[in-house]
């Protein structure tokens, strides 16, 4: 078995080659997590042969013994966003994607408030779209100037798990001459990942996780070697 942590840390002011600043004349507000930053990476793995009629001779040797699992476990962390629109607040041109909006107070929710959402209709959020008196969080900047919110210092989208599993033999007929059963589970438990949170204060999904992914796959195959 094996087991590989990896927490990191990746900041830039542009995450590929075709970015465009929020503001052509200042990158200070470009200045943040990269697009792709994952603090936190687990991996375990596992293989592991049954032990059970190993012993060569018998049909139920044969058809019960020799067998081996294998399993792969993976959870990672989300990746960082900002709170924008492609509203040209700043009057700068329609060439950027996204300008940011200001943001009243830390947006964040504890763990055990994030609920998934069923759409616009329920109160189910991810982060907070309100503050403490009730007023929106996130409001447009004056026309004519840049929010003082920075790039990906929002958040963090869903984490994500994921286990996988193998179950295989091999029964040999000759000398030079196997055959390998195997049955694989991807996503065993079944268990959701969620989307991306909707990070658009005009939509109506605000601070919403709206979607998930992830089901259960299984995948048998027979391979006959000589």
């Amino acid at each position: 078995f094996g087991i590989a942590y990896t927490y990191s840390s990746s900041y830039d002011n542009a995450s590929d080659r075709r970015y465009r600043l929020f503001n052509p004349l200042d990158d200070r507000l470009d200045w943040g997590p990269s697009n792709f930053d994952t603090p936190h990476v687990l991996v375990i793995n596992s293989i592991y042969e049954l032990p059970f009629w190993r012993e060569p001779g018998g049909l139920r040797n044969a058809l019960l013994g020799g067998w081996t699992l294998s399993g792969v476990y993976q959870y990672q962390s989300g990746n960082p966003f900002h709170i924008g629109t492609g509203e040209d607040f700043a009057g700068i041109g329609s060439g950027n994607e996204t300008q940011l909006w200001n943001l009243a107070e830390d947006i964040e929710l504890s763990r055990g408030d994030r609920q998934f959402s069923q759409g616009a209709s329920d109160q189910n959020f991810y982060f907070r779209t309100t503050t403490s008196s009730g007023t929106p969080i996130a409001t447009t900047p004056t026309p004519g100037t840049f929010a003082g919110q920075t790039r990906n210092s929002a958040g963090y989208h869903p984490a994500s798990h994921n286990m996988s599993m193998a179950v295989f033999k091999a029964f040999a007929i000759a000398e030079s001459h196997r055959i390998e059963f195997r049955s694989e589970f991807f996503n065993l438990p079944n268990h959701p990942n969620w989307s991306n949170v909707d990070t658009s204060p005009r939509a109506s999904t605000f601070g919403k996780v709206t979607g998930k992914t992830g089901q259960r796959e299984i995948q048998l195959s027979l391979r006959y070697s000589f």
